[in-house]
């Protein structure tokens, strides 16, 4: 089995339930030919909804993070779940990327200020939007991996 993976489900609709959204990523971890599930499995190792509130504009946003094992390519699940809805709205789905600001090398340019090609790498603004509050949902806490883990095939 690979590496665990993390994959971030866009825009879920308001009112959309942790159970929802379980389901929606289980959709895509049952590789099937003419329905029938030949191939090898994929786990699901966690899954979670974040809420994220714009305070300037007053918006709220949720978006799902699942946690996979995956047996092959994380992209074919990525590929199965994309397009797919939930309460009538297609989602988005690609892979979540953990950006931490101190490895950012463009925070790090003004040290070299006599390569100018590198500083024309420097964006003029930050693309972040200001004002945002991140909150993860709460859920019921688990007993272990054994007891949330799901195995499909």
């Amino acid at each position: 089995m690979k590496n665990k993976v993390r994959i971030f489900i866009r825009r879920l609709p308001d009112g959309t339930g942790r159970k929802e959204l379980i389901q929606f990523v289980e959709q895509g971890l049952k590789p099937s030919l003419f329905g029938l599930s030949f191939l090898p499995h994929d786990v699901l190792d966690d899954c979670h909804i974040i809420k994220i509130v714009n305070k300037s504009a007053g918006t709220v946003e949720f978006h799902g993070i699942a946690d996979i094992w995956p047996r092959n390519d994380i992209e074919d699940v990525i590929q199965r779940l994309n397009g797919r809805s939930i309460r009538q709205r297609p989602l988005a789905v690609h892979r979540y990327y953990h950006r931490s600001p101190y490895n950012d090398r463009r925070n790090h340019l003004s040290l070299i200020e006599s390569d100018t090609a590198i500083n024309r790498e420097r964006r003029d603004n930050d693309r972040r939007r200001p004002q945002l509050f991140i909150q993860k949902q709460t859920a019921p806490q688990v007993e272990g991996m054994d007891s949330f883990a799901r195995t499909y095939g």
